[in-house]
């Protein structure tokens, strides 16, 4: 049997008596609060942000995102931009979340989107990213009326330019890489919204620029491209993506491909592309 010691009973009180540190606070309300904004319904998530004492201190800055995105998300845009307006210290993902939303509602909250950037770019304690520019670009060509593309285009090659273009605004996994560069996501968003507009050889053009950038492209670009000229009955510039060796066509792209030859009546054309998905 162990025995008694006074000296581990009184270290045992005294550490279930101390009171929590200000980080293990706000890590537990932090972790509250990601827990509650799992559940569509906000208001208990909300119930207990009023019960916490100064929660916009108190609360980290990957909570209150959390929280922000929750909002925007539920369509409570208002609710969304108050809190954003009361942040201590805005970070680019702050920025970049309601500027989603913000693009995502279309009509009526392009100004606004406009004036959240130019305080973006003003913002000391945060600097636009490579996911602002897809924010932006997959914003804007999803737009209505959406805006032509070479507009997107100039956003495209000035935005990493602007972003990149003060030494001290770069975050340290910036320096050295030329700010926000072009990503995949951003290649792929150009693409789609050129061959929306049956701009198929530009298309084709930001593809091989996005190769000789060395940015890899994955099975998105190439389906996007393939629905694209599918869709523009351009099947000899299907018949070139199908042709590139690191494309490895899937269910998707066979699909489309058989009923855009299936939409011309090449039903022969068609059951070929079927006989290469079986093989």
């Amino acid at each position: 049997m162990e025995k008694f010691c006074p000296i581990k009973k009184v270290v045992g009180e005294f550490a279930v008596m101390r009171p929590r540190s200000p980080e293990d606070a706000s890590v537990a309300a932090a972790r509250e609060l990601h827990h509650l904004l799992r559940s569509r319904d906000l208001r208990p998530a909300l119930t207990y942000l009023r019960t916490l004492p100064s929660p916009l201190t108190l609360l980290p800055n990957h909570a209150l995102n959390a929280l922000l995105r929750a909002l925007a998300a539920a369509g409570r845009l208002r609710a969304a931009a108050s809190l954003f307006r009361r942040i201590p210290s805005p970070t680019s993902h702050s920025f970049n979340s309601l500027l989603a939303v913000l693009l995502r509602r279309g009509r009526g909250r392009g100004r606004a989107a406009s004036a959240l950037f130019a305080a973006f770019l003003r913002s000391p304690s945060a600097s636009p990213d490579a996911t602002t520019l897809n924010t932006l670009l997959h914003g804007l060509s999803a737009a209505s009326p959406r805006p032509p593309p070479p507009a997107l285009l100039r956003l495209f090659r000035f935005s990493p330019e602007i972003y990149s273009s003060t030494p001290s605004r770069r975050t340290p996994s910036q320096e050295g890489s030329g700010g926000a560069a072009p990503i995949v996501i951003t290649y792929t968003t150009m693409i789609k919204a050129h061959c929306a507009k049956r701009l198929l050889n530009e298309a084709l053009a930001i593809f091989r620029t996005m190769v000789a950038d060395g940015v890899v492209p994955n099975r998105f670009t190439y389906n996007t491209m393939v629905q694209g000229f599918c869709d523009a009955g351009r099947m000899e510039l299907v018949k070139e993506v199908l042709e590139v060796d690191s494309f490895k066509p899937d269910t998707c792209t066979f699909n489309t491909v058989m009923i855009a030859h299936c939409r011309e009546g090449r039903i022969e054309d068609a059951m070929k592309v079927f006989d290469q998905m079986v093989d």
